[in-house]
């Protein structure tokens, strides 16, 4: 893919463990951007890239290199779409808040099946002490 350079795009990143017992982790990255020549949404895998740390600051520098290595301006990304890992979304200190500081327009896309497994998580935790509570 030809990449447009001026062109304002998102991100889509999530980390995951490969292999727990050796700890091997990769990093993905695709690339979302509107198409004004087809009128739509386009999406690219840009790769996998393997984490040695997974930190807020090692996974912001290891985006930015990565960008900058395919020739993707980082002051273009509009959009940061991300799991529910506090390093890659918390408002304090988080790969989102590292890149807000490069690109200022920035907007946090959060997974909604993520969230929506996090709040079935907790009202199931609270559902069953009420329920136990109620059939003893």
């Amino acid at each position: 893919m030809t990449y447009h350079l001026c062109s304002k795009y998102s991100l889509i990143v999530n980390e995951s463990t490969l292999n727990r017992c050796l700890s091997i982790k990769i990093y993905g990255i695709l690339y979302s951007l509107f198409s004004k020549s087809m009128q739509i949404i386009t999406n690219e895998f840009l790769g996998l890239v393997m984490v040695e740390r997974a930190s807020a600051d090692a996974l912001s520098d290891l985006t930015l290199q990565f960008l900058k290595e395919i020739n993707l301006n980082h002051k273009n990304i509009i959009g940061l779409e991300v799991d529910g890992a506090s390093s890659l979304f918390g408002r304090n200190h988080s790969i989102y808040t590292l890149l807000r500081e490069v690109s200022p327009n920035l907007q946090l896309i959060k997974c909604v099946c993520h969230s929506l497994n996090t709040c079935s998580f907790k009202a199931s935790n609270v559902l069953s002490t009420h329920l136990e509570f109620m059939l003893s």
